[in-house]
């Protein structure tokens, strides 16, 4: 008769960097597998799959204390990490460990999922469970737009000439363009100088979502 297999571990992961800027594409990614408290066993191997959509590059990296690494890529296209099923660098409830790999992105895409299987060390063979964190990409510049408001004069070598009653308007948004992959803005950062004078120290940050 037909029937289900229930995983005896909830692995909770995450990825980080999970946004891959245009000048960033080729990073050096983390991969935190935890073990959720409530589970039953414990997490004895770890396999990382290339992205599915958006990799130009794919390599493992080294393997955590007590865990040993295996590289497939070139015949299956992920790292096998491993340890002792019993042994003392299991992954056990409520703990973690951080994997790492080396990835270059495409920048036509929005996008690469990766695949993360984990496999606990339930007799007699262990109960596999599977994971696709995604990592955005954003090879867009945003759109900024100054406005200067009155009073203003023409100026001759720059823009214009203005007072401190001056109001300045910039307005930043994501690239408007459907195709493109738009993640927002986070923040806007700003200064200014005077009459050639000195910049006005470091960069101030307007949090606001745009």
């Amino acid at each position: 008769s037909a029937g289900c297999v229930v995983a005896e571990h909830d692995a909770i992961i995450t990825i980080e960097p999970n946004v891959a800027n245009c000048g960033q594409l080729g990073n050096t990614f983390v991969v935190n597998v935890m073990n959720d408290v409530n589970s039953s066993d414990d997490i004895f191997e770890v396999r990382i799959y290339s992205g599915t959509y958006g990799i130009e590059k794919f390599e493992c990296g080294p393997a955590p204390e007590g865990w040993s690494l295996y590289d497939f890529t070139s015949q299956y296209g992920y790292c096998e990490y491993k340890t002792s099923w019993n042994g003392e660098y299991v992954i056990k409830p409520g703990e973690d460990v951080d994997f790492t790999f080396d990835a270059k992105m495409w920048s036509e895409a929005c996008y690469s999922e990766f695949l993360i299987s984990t496999l606990d060390n339930n007799r007699p063979v262990g109960e596999h469970e599977y994971n696709w964190p995604h990592v955005k990409i954003d090879c867009e510049p945003p759109l900024v737009i100054k406005t200067v408001g009155e009073p203003k004069v023409k100026a001759e070598d720059f823009d214009w000439w203005i007072t401190q009653d001056t109001i300045i308007t910039v307005e930043a948004s994501d690239s408007p363009e459907d195709n493109e992959c738009n993640l927002g803005l986070d923040y806007c950062q700003w200064r200014y100088r005077v009459d050639d004078g000195n910049w006005t120290g470091d960069w101030s940050n307007h949090f606001e979502r745009f």
